[in-house]
């Protein structure tokens, strides 16, 4: 099956790997992950916030990266 994975860039990059339940898995959490992420931002622009924290966060494990998504919403679901 064909998955997104990032690199060491914070680029995805296409891959063919063997279609299991595992995997399915990692790349339904990584679209979620993805998809929650955007939405932070879109809202976050939207009130008028700079999300330059966001943007230029290390894109693999950083604070901010799509790994996190999910803290990061909840972080700012608090703080609002």
């Amino acid at each position: 099956m064909a998955t997104v994975v990032s690199n060491s860039r914070g680029q995805y990059e296409l891959q063919v790997v063997k279609k299991t339940a595992a995997n399915e898995a990692l790349l339904d959490k990584e679209i979620s992950n993805r998809t929650l992420q955007d939405r932070i931002i879109y809202h976050l622009n939207k009130l008028g916030v700079d999300v330059s924290f966001i943007e230029n966060d290390e894109k693999i494990n950083g604070k901010y990266s799509t790994k996190n998504a999910k803290q990061t919403a909840e972080g700012l679901y608090q703080l609002v």
